[in-house]
């Protein structure tokens, strides 16, 4: 086992890859170095959320460091298609994201 700090790694996303069944759907984060997290978007309206995922999280984040979540995240927020965008569903693509990054 290889004792790492979260700071200290590295690897960047290199794949972000969505699964739903309609009611749940779930994402699996590669990283450039073969490491990876899952992810859970839930609740109502998880095509909506996926489609924001697609359109609004994964193009800001794909190719980033994996190091600082914190500032994953800001990226998103910050991203100008998201102006005034910050709702129900981008907060679920975002929390989906944070859960795989941690994983």
């Amino acid at each position: 086992m290889v004792n790492l700090s979260f700071s200290d790694y590295e690897g960047t996303i290199s794949g972000l890859e969505t699964f739903s069944d309609g009611e749940a759907a779930f994402l699996l984060l590669k990283t450039s170095d073969g490491l990876e997290g899952w992810g859970e978007f839930g609740g109502k309206d998880v095509d909506i959320t996926l489609e924001l995922f697609h359109r609004r999280v994964a193009p800001v984040v794909h190719g980033k460091k994996i190091n600082d979540p914190g500032a994953l995240i800001e990226a998103v927020i910050r991203f100008e298609l998201n102006y005034k965008m910050m709702g129900v569903q981008l907060s679920k693509a975002i929390a989906g994201l944070d859960s795989a990054v941690w994983d």
